[in-house]
């Protein structure tokens, strides 16, 4: 790998001596590749030995290790050839998201998305992930149980991905009087949710356009 080859090289045998050295290699072809395609090939050399690309590549490899998937490792490439080829995104804000993106599923990725995309196509693509349980009062209680399961891991998510900053919620109001609306508990009745911009940075940064 001509540009981040000897750099990667001495970066991963510290991190990560003699382990899953396979996903690492992949992660660094992936990164590689991206870097080759860009323009500015000749500026970007020469950044890639300073101190802070240095920290964010060595974070990146310790992600990269971890990741089970090769899409994982694409967002982890994508997030750090952004942090170093983008103008208005301040290292420590890559450093940031890249954090963020370490606290988040694959799964979780997904939900994020569907609140951007909206399309047909995504809903089909993932619909594993994202379709509701189809459960009536007359299913078996083992169906019952599992649809229970599943509402409360999808809600999990959803939950999760606001405390990030990444979804916030939208109540319900009344029409007229635009006032909220309150459950028999005394909660804010929740309508959905909605992505910040915050989630929209994160998708761009890790290579996910609305797209």
């Amino acid at each position: 790998m001509p540009i981040v080859g000897p750099l990667f090289s001495e970066l991963a045998g510290v991190v990560v001596p003699n382990q899953r050295m396979e996903r690492i290699a992949r992660f660094a072809a992936e990164l590689d590749r991206r870097l080759r395609v860009l323009e500015a090939a000749d500026r970007i050399t020469g950044r890639l030995g300073n101190e802070e690309f240095a920290d964010l590549l060595e974070e990146g490899i310790r992600q990269a290790v971890r990741s089970l998937s090769d899409e994982r490792r694409q967002y982890l490439a994508a997030l750090v050839v952004n942090g170093l080829t983008t103008e208005d995104i301040e290292y420590s804000e890559s450093r940031h998201l890249l954090r963020m993106l370490n606290d988040l599923s694959d799964v979780e990725i997904v939900w994020l998305r569907s609140y951007w995309v909206r399309s047909e196509e995504f809903f089909q693509r993932h619909e594993n992930v994202l379709a509701a349980p189809q459960v009536s009062l007359a299913s078996p209680r083992k169906e019952q149980d599992r649809a229970t399961r599943k509402t409360a891991l999808q809600d999990s998510y959803k939950e999760h991905l606001c405390w990030l900053g990444l979804l916030e919620r939208r109540y319900r109001v009344d029409i007229r009087s635009r006032a909220p609306k309150f459950d028999r508990d005394g909660a804010q009745e929740l309508a959905g949710y909605d992505i910040t911009p915050l989630g929209r940075l994160l998708l761009r940064q890790i290579g996910l356009e609305e797209l």
